[in-house]
């Protein structure tokens, strides 16, 4: 059968738009991500660092990041909030009502947004100060403080999107309390509640270490799911692979690896009750060793995703595999049971470290972690944000690849550097990461412009636009 002249030109047509699809496949993935500064707003004479992220579960085009500012070492002068109502085309800074300024008093910021909009930051002033904000991360005012104690440290919160009836939040965080008899040590973790909206929480859960053998270093994550299981994880670390003359001094490791675990607390009742778990064995670096230690001690991050009949979380951290820092995630269907720790960038064969690593899942199972990349930098210290897609429920991910290109060099010596100096410059201990209602990432993230460390943003496409 003869074609006409515009069967023609329509199937020219089709040949063309094939050709360029085929183009774009080829084409540097660079090109299907979005990075923006957060520009207007980041006019602070020092570098920010140590990020969050928080996505309104009711208007998705309102989003707030948070970030500390440090003088550019050790010193955390302060946190800033910032407010996006486009979607990330646009920002601007938030204001503390307290004091009418831009500045929020003291570091470790986290973020999160309840059922009505409404946003809440915490920091660690006065112990775990929460500020709330009900017009989109505008202004914000002081709701709370945490009890338990005024020296709280890496503090998290999370919001019950499930009640809607008491408005129900949940925080937690590590303290020092009095040396017990047993000479169990001293640091515990501490959960609380709140059931009106911020306004006071409850005094604190506090959970010691199961045994005078076990320290615990960090918190790592805090996750609530769907289904309302509350998760808490934490790194423990055993004191017997620790020389008790360099844990007097407060140096964990004498130059090898620090033997310990991934701790669970989990609660399937709203708070009420908590069962610990272990998640996996876990090697890091300690103090000792100032140049791995300031990349490997890091958070890592948890999600999860939920089905009509399913539900999965998956948590990820900071691994020592043969002589390295390297990004691992493990899987579990009740908060009980994981998954063998899958190492996301198994390729990866530089003599090089990674830090601050976390991760997300969107509607349709698709896992994205991201971390801060050390392969293409000089003397393992200038990083860059790298990502690695699974689609399979965590159990291989594919190849890892560059998500901004522009490398950050915080640490000029690496010989003479001392943990101290470099500690947050390094990103601190946490990457902001949330996912958009179209199934879109997104990332804020520090890296390097005119000698200090600004906030860049990253919006990242489902693989269907791969």
């Amino acid at each position: 059968m003869r074609k006409s002249f515009q069967d023609i030109i329509l199937l020219f047509i089709s040949y063309i738009l094939l050709f360029v699809s085929l183009v774009s496949l080829g084409s540097c993935e660079q090109d299907k991500i979005i990075i923006s500064k957060i520009s207007g707003v980041s006019n602070h004479p020092y570098s920010h660092l140590e990020t969050a992220l928080s996505v309104n579960p009711i208007k998705s085009n309102n989003i707030v990041v948070a970030s500390m500012i440090s003088d550019g070492g050790y010193s955390i002068e302060y946190s800033v909030i910032y407010a996006s109502f486009d979607g990330c085309d646009t920002w601007a800074a938030s204001l503390n009502q307290t004091d009418g300024s831009s500045i929020f008093p003291d570091g470790d910021p986290a973020l999160t947004c309840d059922i009505y909009g409404h946003f809440y930051f915490a920091s660690l002033h006065d112990g775990f100060t929460v500020w709330k904000s009900t017009d989109g991360g505008l202004k914000w005012s002081k709701s709370s403080v945490v009890p338990g104690s005024k020296a709280y440290d890496r503090e998290f919160i999370v919001a019950d999107l499930q009640d809607t009836f008491l408005n129900r939040l949940y925080t937690s965080g590590k303290f020092e309390i009095e040396p017990q008899p047993s000479n169990i040590h001293p640091e515990v973790m501490a959960i609380s509640q709140s059931i009106d909206g911020g306004a006071s929480f409850s005094s604190p859960k506090t959970f010691l270490p199961i045994s005078a053998n076990e320290a615990l270093n960090a918190p790592m994550s805090m996750h609530l799911t769907d289904k309302g299981v509350l998760l808490v994880s934490s790194s423990k670390f055993y004191l017997d692979s620790i020389p008790m003359d360099v844990y007097a001094n407060l140096r964990m490791g004498d130059g090898n690896e620090i033997v310990g675990k991934i701790e669970m607390l989990v609660s399937y009742d709203k708070g009420q009750q908590f069962v610990p778990y272990t998640v996996a064995t876990h090697q890091s670096y300690g103090h000792d060793m100032p140049v791995k230690s300031l990349k490997c001690l890091g958070c890592g991050g948890m999600t999860s995703v939920t089905s009509k009949d399913d539900e999965t979380i998956y948590i990820t951290w900071i691994e020592a595999v043969s002589g390295y820092c390297r990004v691992v995630v493990s899987s579990s269907k009740d908060g009980k049971n994981w998954s063998i720790p899958v190492i996301v960038d198994p390729e990866n064969h530089h003599p090089s470290d990674i830090s601050n690593p976390n991760i997300a899942v969107n509607n349709k199972g698709q896992i994205l972690v991201v971390w801060n990349d050390r392969r293409n930098g000089s003397s393992d210290m200038c990083f860059q944000l790298m990502g690695a897609f699974s689609i399979d429920g965590g159990e291989t991910f594919q190849p890892s690849y560059i998500i901004d290109d522009q490398l950050t060099c915080p640490c000029r010596d690496p010989e003479g550097v001392i943990f101290d100096d470099c500690r947050f410059v390094n990103g601190g201990d946490t990457q902001g990461i949330g996912v958009l209602p179209n199934d879109q990432f997104v990332i804020v993230y520090p890296r390097d412009q005119d000698g200090k460390m600004e906030l860049f943003l990253a919006r990242i496409p489902d693989l269907a636009y791969y």
